[in-house]
């Protein structure tokens, strides 16, 4: 995919095949009769030939795609005309959509709020930050960070009681989800650091060596 569109950029074309653009290549120009004057035809021929430039290192773009795009993938693009569709058909192939992506970062969620089970306590607390991170990134509705926060807490309850009850304690004596959120943020707020701390609680050894693998 990248050298298509570094092919596309170098041929000052990428702007016809950019998946998320709407640009297209087309030549909307009406041929003038031939009783119209010199200057329009001039003027039309010029137009023509800027067009055929343009569609020519387009072309190469597309003839690009069809030979390096192994054969059990052109399948995916059957049909499809233009470059941009063509991309856009390879990249649905080889990438989750995004309604897959929400509904993984779901089931991610509902796995890890369950606690560590047969993972190990380092790689299950190491999966909350890509969950917020996801969750955040796709703007899944019902999944807010609090929320998160609130599952983690909560999935430490038998893991480590003294965290829970102390986050819990945080928790009925804040008086809005901002300032909570910004306690959590020991367990939970940037996840990176905030795992840290979450081990510190649970596994001080851990902690101290400043990383979670």
């Amino acid at each position: 995919m990248n050298s298509i569109e570094d092919l596309a950029v170098r041929n000052d074309v990428w702007n016809y095949c950019d998946p998320e653009g709407i640009e297209n290549l087309v030549f909307t120009v009406t041929k003038p009769q031939d009783s119209a004057s010199k200057d329009t035809i001039q003027k039309y021929h010029s137009l023509q030939a800027i067009y055929d430039s343009e569609k020519k290192k387009y072309d190469k773009i597309s003839e690009r795609i069809d030979i390096t795009v192994c054969q059990e993938f052109k399948q995916h693009y059957l049909g499809k005309h233009t470059v941009r569709d063509k991309l856009i058909a390879l990249a649905d192939s080889i990438q989750p959509t995004a309604k897959d992506q929400k509904q993984n970062i779901r089931t991610e969620f509902e796995k890890l709020r369950k606690g560590y089970g047969n993972t190990s306590l380092d790689k299950w607390l190491g999966r909350w930050p890509a969950l917020v991170n996801n969750a955040r990134r796709f703007q899944i509705e019902n999944l807010s960070e609090s929320q998160i926060c609130d599952a983690f807490i909560e999935a430490c309850r038998d893991i480590n009681p003294p965290f829970y009850n102390y986050m819990k304690s945080k928790d009925a004596q804040t008086e809005s989800q901002a300032s909570l959120i910004g306690e959590t943020a020991k367990a939970m707020e940037k996840l990176s650091d905030a795992i840290i701390t979450a081990l510190n609680e649970i596994n001080p050894n851990h902690a101290s060596n400043g990383s979670v693998t």
